[in-house]
């Protein structure tokens, strides 16, 4: 808890405008970013903002430009701390407190014309391995909860006119 203390509404004072605490416990909101101009869509803002409610991210899984920290990515280009497939990580169980991870969408239009995506399943299973105790992930889906673990939040994340609204979603071990 910061100095500021809790407001109305169950969440630190210091908490970013346009978070709020739902009568269930649910971290929820609509956090509205600046448009980053990166190659691949990391400016590192959004991380800093998850920073400022949850604390430090040991790990980052995804090709963030401007991420601080460990990063996993099988992508040696992007330079990660670690090169390696999400799906099977040379890591120990719990090697990690905290997490974020911002996944490929890999969707396609199907005969139906809908947008299907790929949830990436395997993926999920371990990088929830690796963490010992919360996931952050920002994906236009909404993830269901891993075995073993509580969703904690889900925050709209937009980040200017004409791109896709992504849900922030938090996972806390159980």
């Amino acid at each position: 808890m910061d100095v500021a203390g809790v407001g109305e509404i169950g969440i630190p004072m210091a908490s970013p405008i346009g978070t709020i605490m739902t009568p269930n416990g649910l971290y929820s909101g609509l956090w509205a970013l600046p448009r980053p101009t990166t190659k691949h869509w990391g400016s590192g803002i959004l991380q800093k903002r998850i920073e400022s409610v949850w604390g430090p991210c040991d790990v980052v899984f995804g090709k963030q430009d401007h991420s601080f920290g460990f990063t996993v990515d099988l992508d040696a280009s992007v330079s990660p701390s670690l090169v390696a497939d999400w799906a099977n990580m040379p890591l120990s169980n719990g090697q990690f407190r905290q997490g974020y991870w911002d996944p490929p969408y890999l969707g396609y239009i199907g005969a139906d014309g809908d947008v299907h995506y790929n949830r990436m399943d395997a993926c999920l299973r371990e990088i929830t391995r690796v963490l010992s105790e919360r996931l952050l992930l920002l994906s236009p889906l909404i993830y269901p909860c891993p075995k073993g673990w509580k969703r904690e939040a889900v925050i709209a994340i937009t980040m200017g006119p004409n791109k896709i609204i992504r849900s922030l979603q938090g996972f806390i071990r159980q």
